[in-house]
This record gives structure tokens, C-alpha cells and sequence, in this order.
């Protein structure tokens, strides 16, 4: 489900804390995901729900 998706995205980004030990933490890996990247990834999914005519 597409819109089940996005939301899914959107509470991820709204739950998550922004800070690179929380992030380190809750993946396990060493390798912190910057406020950057996750924002290119919501807009190349958004981009993406357009493109399908998804709102």
C-alpha cells in the first residue's frame, strides 16, 4: 500500500531522533544516517508517489 508507506516514512522521520548515537543505536552499525539522507530518501519517495498519482 503506497499511502501506508508514506506514512510509515513520515512517522519515521517525525519519531526519530536527529542525532548521529541515536541513529548508531537503533541501526548497529557504525555508520550514522544524517537529516540529509533521510530527507533526499522522503523526497525521492514522494517524487516517486507523484509520478504514480499518489497525493
Amino acid at each position: 500500500n503506497i499511502k501506508r508507506v508514506a506514512y510509515g516514512i513520515k512517522d519515521f522521520t517525525e519519531n526519530t531522533t536527529p542525532t548521529p548515537s541515536a541513529c548508531v543505536a537503533q541501526s548497529g552499525s557504525s555508520s550514522a544516517i544524517s537529516d540529509d539522507q533521510i530527507m533526499n530518501v522522503v523526497n525521492e519517495v514522494i517524487t516517486l508517489l507523484k509520478k504514480r498519482g499518489g497525493n
